[in-house]
């Protein structure tokens, strides 16, 4: 009877630390393109060159300016090293798009909605954009593709994981140690 007792209490543990786990969906935003011959050079602009950027959006609901992390944009090829933008996104009446802010750049992507009806991101296939700035008349073209990127657990949740291996891996060898001894004393107690 102790090893069901411990696994109920193993479940128990679990759902009370569940809810650190089940925070708010994580989707990851992927834009590529190339910036036409005319562009201008500037920080994140370059004639005939490619571009590509990728960050992560702590919230599936979208509430604009959107809070972003693990940013990186890529201009050639190679890392510029620009601080993570403010991120806006816009809807199917407000002309769909994204735009997003580095300073005293405005990266604009025209073209497709990103959200859904109710605000939400909308994962699926890589949409068209005709992407812009605010320096000069850069113009590119390209697409963005959303998709739902894994949560990383917390501590929290490694420590009761590792916690939970060890008392399951304690009660089995307890178990597995106590056996041996119980069949032999059945063995000694029956007439021979």
């Amino acid at each position: 009877m102790k090893v069901p007792r411990l696994g109920l209490t193993l479940a128990a543990a679990m759902s009370l630390c569940w809810p650190a786990t089940a925070q708010a969906a994580l989707m990851q935003v992927i834009g590529s393109g190339a910036w036409d011959r005319d562009t201008m050079a500037s920080a994140a602009t370059s004639p005939d060159s490619s571009f590509s950027f990728d960050f992560t959006v702590d919230d599936a609901l979208v509430h604009s300016p959107v809070v972003v992390s693990s940013f990186e944009y890529r201009l050639g090829g190679q890392r510029i090293d620009l601080a993570a933008p403010t991120v806006s996104f816009f809807s199917e009446l407000q002309g769909g798009g994204i735009a997003m802010q580095f300073g005293d750049m405005l990266l604009s992507g025209y073209g497709t909605s990103l959200l859904s009806a109710g605000g939400r991101m909308n994962p699926g296939e890589g949409m068209a954009m005709t992407f812009s700035t605010n320096i000069g008349d850069a113009m590119g073209r390209g697409e963005m593709t959303i998709r739902s990127a894994a949560a990383v657990p917390e501590p929290a949740t490694w420590l009761l994981m590792l916690a939970g291996f060890g008392i399951v891996g304690y009660a089995c060898r307890r178990t597995a140690s106590s056996r041996p001894a119980s069949a032999t004393r059945r063995a000694a107690s029956m007439p021979g």
